[in-house]
């Protein structure tokens, strides 16, 4: 049996795909629509953008950090790759802030996702370099 992380890599775009619909999903669904937007304070909306931005830069600097293959721990960097999207969707959901704020955390979501299988695709062995 194929640990998961080979499997998830051997169609990277399937990977990409499966790791976006949910967050898709969550975007459009009527739960959104329980509170106005730009009911919630302005200092929230400020206060996830900055932890939107904090989830990118601790995104790509994680597998440098633990000095590990990103093909290794592609799970766990999928997890901190939707991490933007939740944290938008929350603010949006909970506290009514701006819609502006869940579009910047779906985009960062994504380019994070495709980025984070790029990088785990690249940094995964050849084939042909193993020795039987």
């Amino acid at each position: 049996m194929r640990p998961i992380n080979e499997t998830l890599l051997r169609h990277p775009f399937l990977t990409v795909a499966g790791a976006l619909a949910p967050l898709l999903f969550l975007a459009t669904s009527p739960v959104n629509g329980v509170l106005e937007p730009d009911e919630g304070p302005a200092w929230i909306t400020w206060a996830a953008v900055g932890i939107i931005a904090y989830g990118v830069v601790s995104t790509m600097i994680f597998h440098r950090i633990v000095k590990v293959r990103p093909d290794e721990i592609l799970l766990l960097l999928l997890g901190f790759a939707a991490a933007p999207f939740f944290i938008a969707w929350s603010g949006v959901v909970t506290f009514g802030t701006s819609n502006w704020l869940l579009s910047l955390g779906f985009i960062a979501s994504a380019v994070l996702v495709i980025s984070v299988v790029l990088m785990a695709t690249r940094s995964q062995p050849s084939p042909t370099s193993e020795v039987a």
